[in-house]
């Protein structure tokens, strides 16, 4: 499932892997295997901190090679074209000059600890509906000067692998898109290295034909051993496959190589403070009217919400992270760092299956956890082991069963208490047929009859029915699930709990902010709200959240709302807040991070790597979902993300670079350098900081480029610097504008246009805000 097949045959050892990017993901989706939890990409790329995302790339490594994985598969260099993206916590920035910057700072940290990073998902799989069938259509354009250059970044920055995404690209399967991946990775970029599937993503011999060089998972489906009868009836060239086996051979070597350097063993205290900096750099003060910071001795603060006991730390998908129990909670570190507070959850944490095993349950032999027995096709018991969690998941094989090649079933059985009195929610479902039992009576069953194809969607998810029972306080129910399953990929089965909603938890929150010195109201996001998969609907918070904000501000004038969401979100309420923090998924330091930001000890330090506008249809694509024919037309063309916005001179709440520190620093200077008539401009900018403390500014750089008809082409990054600027201090800093990021495609001829840095420019703190403009020239 997770590494490459060793032939002794051939001099190709094989290769370990492992899922990302937000860590070293269990490949057996375990919540016992722990590893380090870092900041999602858009909470990192959000510090516009080229060294500090590299160092982050240097902890993951490390964190591979103790595990004995030699590759990672991981940076996802897809664009934001919609603030709807199910999988945008994954993704760095709606801008393809940013994301492909910090990408490539990203594997330059991992590769030097000897792991290869895999550059995914190629081509324009931006979202997630359909996405096993979609077609994106994409004009050539587009896909040259956008969607193609994080990929081209990637290869330059050294990546080991490039994976082909599973949708289709103007037509063709992208693992079959012989124009781009022989055409333009191996051909125009040069690359040496190996294009590979997504997992279960072949279609054919027109993969290899096209330049795919290795299918995963094993045993191959279309690729192997069946390429030797491809080859003797003449559908695919020898030379192809001597290609394939040349780039399989060096990608082995760089594995072997990798696993004979030295790598010092990550120093536990050290990775901890290198996450709280990183997710305090990638926290974002979209607005403060002077709350912030909050002084430690100012009195009694209430913490509000449900994200301040459970926080959302990383999205749904098959890389989630099991992060080492006992890490502080935001309430818990706001605690220790204020010491006068008061805390109330106000409304419940929105979950699709809220967890089980948050609640009092013990298994059969009286440990903590459910006792899950695997069966064999006539239902006896093969295996059994106690498991503390809500989804058990079985990619290609389980113990003892073996491979998913056959019938089989799951047994899962537990005694949940009841903490309160009320109505308890139980939810259950799988990828079989699953039957609920309640004190040894069935009450409900699920046949979700999911298509083979679909069975790794199935998984994510997560489609559940449920039951209600009433309860008093103490009352137990013995709770047994059984799933029984056809041979398929994969197999999982989950089931969850929803206690009694409190009859005063709302009142009681709005009564523990009146008379507090500073509210903080702590919302957003559980982990199964942003999936793998599925895509969104809204980019509102869920209206009980929005609710407790609404009712938090209008009692408590000095509120600090944290917004733990990794998307755009519709802020209806922001004028009646006091400050508002934008934390996205903020990996495991989450809770001494915050403590850090609201009491002023650590400045927030992060950028808008995305757009948030003020309404759903500022947004240039919004809607998802492909059509009839399964066709997703990007129809905005170069237009993406705030380039629409200020092509139309549209307002953004909070735009694109947009984000406030403590430290007061101006931009009070720009000027244009050019050292010779041919020669690409330089801009010298400076900054100066008025206040005592030092702080951070990230400036940047825009250019409108002159086409060959004489028009503007849509605004685009060609520059960014994040500087530290000390207490009354003046800082200068040139920025050049990259000439990738500034190229134009001919579509007559289908190529470059003779590379020209004439155009417009401008420098500023946003997308919004370039208070320097320079003529074209």
């Amino acid at each position: 499932m997770w590494s490459t097949a060793q032939d002794a045959g051939l001099p190709i050892e094989s290769v370990r892997m492992a899922d990302g990017p937000m860590g070293i993901a269990s490949g057996r989706v375990d919540e016992r295997e722990i590893s380090l939890l870092t900041p999602c990409p858009t909470a990192l790329a959000a510090s516009w901190d080229r060294d500090l995302i590299a160092q982050v790339g240097t902890l993951v490594g490390g964190e591979a090679r103790q595990r004995s994985v030699d590759v990672v598969l991981a940076p996802n260099v897809n664009l934001v074209r919609s603030p709807l993206a199910g999988r945008l916590f994954e993704m760095f920035s709606e801008d393809p000059y940013l994301t492909g910057a910090l990408a490539g700072a990203w594997i330059g940290g991992l590769q030097r600890q000897g792991v290869g990073a895999v550059a995914k998902h190629f081509v324009c799989n931006d979202s997630e509906t359909d996405r096993h069938s979609m077609n994106s259509i994409v004009d050539e354009t587009s896909l040259r000067e956008v969607y193609l250059q994080p990929f081209g970044r990637c290869v330059e920055a050294g990546a080991w692998a490039v994976m082909a995404a599973y949708n289709r690209i103007n037509g063709t399967w992208c693992s079959a898109a012989s124009d781009l991946i022989g055409g333009v990775v191996k051909g125009e970029w040069g690359f040496d290295g190996i294009v590979m599937s997504d997992w279960f993503g072949t279609h054919g011999v027109e993969d290899a034909a096209a330049g795919l060089d290795l299918e995963m998972p094993g045993p191959a489906r279309h690729l192997g051993v069946g390429l030797a009868a491809q080859i003797d009836a003449g559908h695919l060239e020898e030379e192809r496959l001597d290609d394939a086996v040349e780039r399989l051979t060096r990608f082995a070597a760089r594995a072997k190589a990798g696993r004979e350097s030295t790598c010092a063993p990550s120093d536990p205290v050290a990775a901890r403070a290198l996450l709280e900096a990183a997710t305090v750099a990638g926290t974002v003060l979209l607005k403060n009217d002077g709350v912030l910071p909050l002084a430690p001795d100012s009195g009694t603060i209430a913490v509000i919400g449900p994200n301040a006991t459970q926080p959302c730390l990383q999205g749904g998908s098959f890389a989630r992270i099991a992060i080492e129990p006992g890490r502080p909670t935001p309430l818990q570190a706001i605690t220790a760092r204020f010491g006068a507070v008061a805390h109330a959850e106000g409304v419940a944490v929105e979950s699709r299956l809220p967890p089980l095993h948050q609640q009092t349950i013990t298994a059969p032999g009286g440990e903590r956890g459910v006792l899950v027995e695997i069966l064999g096709a006539q239902g006896e018991a093969l295996f059994a082991e106690v498991r503390d969690t809500s989804l058990l998941i079985w990619l290609a094989e389980m113990p003892v069963f073996g491979r998913l090649d056959k019938p089989g079933g799951i047994r899962v059985r537990t005694r949940l208490v009841a903490a309160a009195d009320g109505v308890h929610r139980l939810y259950f479902g799988g990828t079989g047929l699953a039957r609920l039992f309640v004190n040894g009576e069935e009450v409900a069953r699920r046949d979700p009859k999911i298509a083979p194809a679909d069975i790794m969607g199935a998984l994510l998810r997560g489609d559940s029915d449920h039951i209600d029972r009433e309860l008093r306080t103490g009352e137990a129910l013995d709770l047994e699930y059984l799933m029984t399953f056809e041979p398929a990929r994969a197999q999982g089965i989950w089931y969850g709990c929803r206690p009694p909603e409190p009859a005063d938890r709302f009142a009681a929150a709005i009564e523990t902010a009146r008379n507090t010195s500073a509210a903080i109201v702590i919302v957003g996001e559980s982990q199964d709200s942003a999936l793998e998969s599925v895509d969104r609907s809204t980019t509102g918070l869920a209206s009980s959240h929005v609710a407790l904000i609404e009712a938090v501000c209008a009692i408590n004038p000095r509120t600090v709302v944290v917004v733990n969401a990794a998307r755009p979100v519709a802020m209806p309420w922001a004028d009646k807040a006091a400050a508002i923090l934008h934390v996205w998924f903020p990996g495991q330091e989450f809770g001494p991070a915050l403590a850090s930001v609201l009491s002023g000890d650590a400045e927030p330090g992060g950028r808008l790597p995305l757009t948030f506008a003020r309404n759903e249809s500022d947004y240039a694509a919004f809607d998802l979902t492909p059509d009839a024919q399964g066709n997703l037309v990007y129809h905005e063309g170069l237009s993406i993300g705030y380039r629409h916005l200020v092509s139309s001179q549209t307002p953004a709440q909070f735009a694109f670079g947009h984000g406030l520190g403590y430290a007061d620093i101006h931009l009070t200077h720009a000027e244009r350098v050019v050292p010779s008539e041919d020669a690409a401009p330089r801009f010298l900018l400076r900054l100066e900081n008025v206040c005592d403390r030092a702080g951070k500014a990230v400036v940047q750089l825009y250019f409108e480029p002159l086409r060959g008809d004489g028009a503007f082409a849509p605004i685009r990054l060609v520059g960014f610097a994040s500087v530290k600027v000390e207490a009354g201090q003046i800082a200068e800093v040139i920025l050049t504008p990259d000439e990738i990021a500034c190229r134009l495609w001919n579509e007559e001829t289908h190529s470059w246009r003779p590379f020209d840095l004439r155009g417009r420019y401008s420098v500023g703190i946003s997308a919004d805000e370039r208070p320097y403009r320079f003529d074209a020239r």
